[in-house]
C-alpha cells in the first residue's frame, strides 16, 4: 500500500488546484507544484516559463528521500520542510504525508512568508486526499471537511434538488449549533473486501441494508 499510486477524483483535483492558486496569490510566488514522494507531478499552478516541472518533481522527490536518510541518522523520522535559497530564485518544500508541496519564489519574497503561507495551506491539502486500495477496490479511507452551517447545508440540498425530509436527521445535527469539523473515515466493508479479495462488497456487509429505509 505504501507504494500504490495516488488517485485523485476530478472534484478533488479542482479543489487542490484552487488551494495551490490561493497559495500562489497569498505568497506572490512564481510557481507552486504538488508532487508525490515517487516524483510524479500531481498539480501545478503559476508561471512555468522554460522550467521543466516533470524534472523538478523528480529532483524534489530525490532531495526529500536523501534528506530523509540524514534525518534518521539524528533520530528524526523526516524533515517536514526543506529550503534552498539562490541568488535570485529559491525553493521551499513542505512534506505533507505522501505528497510534497513545492514553492518557487524570487528574491522579492522572504522565506519566512513562504513558510507561513505553505504551513497554512498544508493543513487544507491534507484534507483533500483519499486512500485508494489497489486492484480496483476503490476508496477505503476518505477525508473531508463537513458543512457545519445549517443554512448552507439546506442551500446545498436545494441546489441539488434533494428531498429535505430524507435529510432531517442530518439537518438536526446542525440545527442547534455545530462547529467546523473534519476528519478521516474508513469504509469497513470495502477494506474487508479488499483484504479478503471478495468479488462484491455485499459478501462482507454484516447487516442488511434496505434502500427505502433510513431509520432503524
Amino acid at each position: 500500500m505504501a507504494n500504490s499510486p495516488i488517485l485523485i477524483r476530478e472534484q478533488r483535483y479542482h479543489q487542490i488546484k484552487a488551494v495551490l492558486a490561493r497559495l500562489r496569490l497569498d505568497s506572490s510566488a512564481r510557481l507552486v507544484v504538488l508532487v508525490d514522494k515517487d516524483g510524479q507531478q500531481i498539480a501545478v499552478h503559476g508561471e512555468l516559463g522554460e522550467l521543466d516541472t516533470t524534472s523538478l518533481a523528480s529532483l524534489v522527490a530525490g532531495n526529500v528521500a536523501a534528506t530523509g536518510g540524514m534525518a534518521k541518522l539524528i533520530g528524526e523520522r523526516e524533515f517536514p520542510t526543506l529550503s534552498h535559497e539562490g541568488e535570485r530564485e529559491s525553493i521551499h518544500i513542505s512534506v505533507i504525508g505522501r505528497v510534497l508541496l513545492v514553492v518557487v519564489f524570487d528574491d522579492r519574497l522572504s522565506l519566512g512568508l513562504v513558510k507561513l503561507r505553505s504551513k497554512q495551506i498544508s493543513q487544507e491539502l491534507a484534507l483533500a486526499f483519499d486512500m485508494i486500495a489497489p486492484e480496483g477496490y476503490g476508496e477505503i479511507i476518505g477525508g473531508s471537511q463537513r458543512i457545519h452551517d445549517y443554512d448552507l447545508l439546506l442551500k446545498r440540498l436545494r441546489e441539488h434538488h434533494l428531498p429535505e425530509e430524507s435529510f432531517q436527521w442530518y439537518l438536526d445535527l446542525r440545527r442547534y449549533g455545530s462547529v467546523p469539523h473534519s476528519g478521516f473515515g474508513m469504509g469497513l466493508e470495502r477494506t474487508v473486501a479488499w483484504i479478503c479479495g471478495t468479488e462484491h462488497i455485499r459478501e462482507v456487509i454484516p447487516f442488511p441494508r434496505m434502500i427505502y429505509r433510513v431509520y432503524p
